[in-house]
């Protein structure tokens, strides 16, 4: 009796295993926006973010970068200027990462609130572990 209860669990076991994975969810999974136009280092300096799987990647006036890797990213703050009106609000995101040993830091600035917690999510994926600071009020 007992050879016989292991056997037909060791067999329903297998056959639950052997099943095909969901992946996905299709049109319903949550889309993360990966491209940004955005103000570089200061205000009106303006240039773009690429976000993809491995590498955040800026293009614009001046910026000769390649990119940074998720690995190289340390943290990202954020910060908004709440005594403004909202229509005049900038928000700020400073990312520090790492380069040949050296702590950098990036400076991108949005005046749009949905473009800006956009980017906010797009920072969250691409570097889940990342530690966060700033305030999000506004966004």
């Amino acid at each position: 009796m007992c050879r016989l209860l292991f056997l037909s669990l060791t067999i329903g076991l297998s056959m639950s295993l052997s099943q095909p994975a969901i992946a996905g969810l299709g049109a319903a999974s949550n889309k993360v926006q990966t491209k940004f136009e955005t103000w570089c280092g200061k205000k009106y300096n303006k240039c773009t973010v690429n976000f993809s799987q491995n590498a955040l990647k800026v293009v614009g006036k001046g910026t000769g970068a390649d990119g940074i890797r998720p690995t190289q990213m340390l943290s990202f703050s954020s910060t908004t200027n709440t005594k403004q009106k909202k229509r005049r609000r900038n928000y700020t995101f400073v990312i520090n990462y790492q380069e040949a040993g050296n702590n950098l830091t990036g400076k991108f600035i949005f005046s749009d609130p949905k473009v800006a917690n956009n980017f906010r999510k797009a920072l969250v994926n691409f570097c889940p572990k990342c530690i966060r600071y700033g305030n999000w009020v506004g966004l």
